[in-house]
Parts: structure tokens; sequence; C-alpha cells
């Protein structure tokens, strides 16, 4: 389901190229988290991206926007 231009059941559609959870995946990846999908109670799938918490270090702070060596006031 992660596969670039990966559709269900690889039907032509109308919109899309089947590229969205393929990007999403690696972008979670990237960042260490993980991307699994989950059956929605009811119908339907639910993606669900897992990601860890921040330990304060100093990459924590570039990620929240500051630059690295930057003090927080």
């Amino acid at each position: 389901m992660f596969r670039p231009f990966q559709r269900l059941h690889d039907r032509p559609q109308t919109t899309g190229v089947g590229l969205g959870l393929s990007v999403a995946d690696g972008f979670v990846k990237a960042m260490g988290g993980t991307l699994t999908a989950q059956e929605t109670p009811g119908g339907g799938l639910t993606m669900v991206i897992g990601l860890a918490l921040s330990t304060g270090s100093p990459g924590a702070r570039h990620a929240a926007g500051r630059p690295r060596g930057a003090e927080a006031t």
C-alpha cells in the first residue's frame, strides 16, 4: 500500500496518481516514526502516525524552528 503509484486494485481513476501514502510514509520515516493502517469501526481505514516525544535535546530545539545553538528565552 505504501509503494509509489499504487492504487486500490490498480484501477484507473480520474484523480490522483497514487503517491499520497508513499510520500507520507517517507516523511514519517525521515522523522524516525511509523505509519500504520488500522481498520476503522464502521468501515474504512485510518492511518496512524507514531512519532517519538521530544527529550529537550539541542536537536529538538532545531526541530522546533530555532537555529542550533540558540537558547530558549
